[in-house]
């Protein structure tokens, strides 16, 4: 089965949403036919729970997928990766841990998800390079709801100055969509090469008031850097964003209450 790209986005945004994942990125051959699946975990669960949570989602959005074709790399702290300011006798490359997928299919996966209705989505980006500049404006939404658009502007420096921009105006849209008092600060934007492949990879600081999460997210470049670079940005915050308090279901559920 030949997906969109956009739907390979997405995959990938569900796929990193598995519990104990950190980063999910899908390969594809030159058919378009999925070629592997690349996913990074923590040590909480065992890969192999991790493979048969992937092929129950896939098997959800009507894909087939060869179980051999998912691998997961556990890792001890997935977001280090991303932070080179560690103390003193810490590790700055921690061991990872390869997986063979394992042929026992006898266990049974129970995968619980978000519904799409209550995830964050892309509605649009608009940009524009004027004079040396590259201004940015990221439009997200959640169920029926557009948040206030996000914007980001400064030197128009390809590729990765003006996506580390878009991921930026990203997390300022997302900012929109929350209640008062959640920061969401872009601590870096890497476009990397994956088995072949551009990939961008983003490291955000997320969370409510002081109590901040650094997290890591990815996305393989399947068409537009600038989408993938969203993509990448939301992949980040994704678990947490699920459980963070929105501004206008917030305002819709107490409208709801008072006509009751």
């Amino acid at each position: 089965m030949v997906l969109k790209p956009d739907q390979l986005a997405q995959l990938e945004l569900r796929l990193a949403r598995i519990a104990n994942v950190e980063v999910a990125a899908i390969r594809t051959g030159s058919t378009g036919e999925i070629d592997a699946v690349d996913i990074v975990a923590d040590r909480g669960r065992p890969p192999q729970k991790i493979v048969r949570d992937a092929e129950i989602l896939f098997r959800q959005e009507g894909v087939d997928i060869d179980h051999r074709k998912i691998g997961v790399a556990a890792l001890d702290s997935p977001a280090a990766l991303f932070d080179n300011r560690q103390p003193p006798g810490v590790d700055q490359n921690p061991p990872v841990q390869p997986v063979v997928p394992s042929d026992d299919r006898a266990e049974l996966a129970v995968l619980s998800l978000q519904d799409d209705e209550e995830r964050v989505r892309l509605a649009a980006v608009h940009s524009t390079t004027r004079g040396g500049a590259f201004t940015v404006e990221v439009e997200l939404a959640i169920g029926a709801y557009e948040g206030l658009p996000g914007r980001a502007s400064g030197p128009a420096q390809e590729p990765v100055g003006c996506a580390t921009l878009v991921a930026r105006a990203t997390l300022e849209s997302v900012r929109n969509l929350l209640q008062p008092g959640y920061e969401a600060q872009l601590r870096e934007l890497k476009i990397v090469d994956l088995t072949g492949a551009p990939a961008v990879v983003a490291c955000v600081d997320f969370g409510e008031g002081r109590h901040l999460q650094r997290l890591v997210g990815a996305c393989l470049q399947h068409g537009s850097l600038y989408d993938s670079a969203v993509y990448a940005t939301l992949d980040a915050i994704n678990r947490p964003l699920g459980r963070a308090r929105f501004r206008e279901l917030a305002a819709f559920s107490a409208q709801s209450r008072a006509r009751a």
